[in-house]
């Protein structure tokens, strides 16, 4: 039983965000490891925020924000979402 108050209803979509988002932190994992060998800070220009990822904890979580946000939004406005029958607040 999930204690969440909605629910995905497409694994198939959920799989796909969270392929997504391995993928995006990723990029910014390996753009970090290439600054050493730069002069200069590749992350700003993948990150989504446009903010320098240097990994720590915020810095994921900015980004991770910042990738999810409006995939949850999009599912939601397409009905991938349904509220838990089981919820109790």
């Amino acid at each position: 039983m999930s204690k969440m108050k909605y629910v995905h209803n497409d694994v198939k979509w959920v799989t796909g965000i969270e392929r997504g988002l391995d993928e995006y932190l990723g990029d910014l994992w390996s753009a970090l490891e290439d600054e050493s060998d730069d002069a200069r800070p590749a992350t700003p220009d993948i990150s989504l925020t446009g903010d320098y990822f240097c990994g720590c904890d915020v810095c994921i979580n900015r980004e991770t924000f910042a990738y999810l946000l409006p995939v949850i939004i999009d599912g939601f406005k397409a009905g991938k979402f349904e509220e838990n029958e089981d919820y109790n607040a």
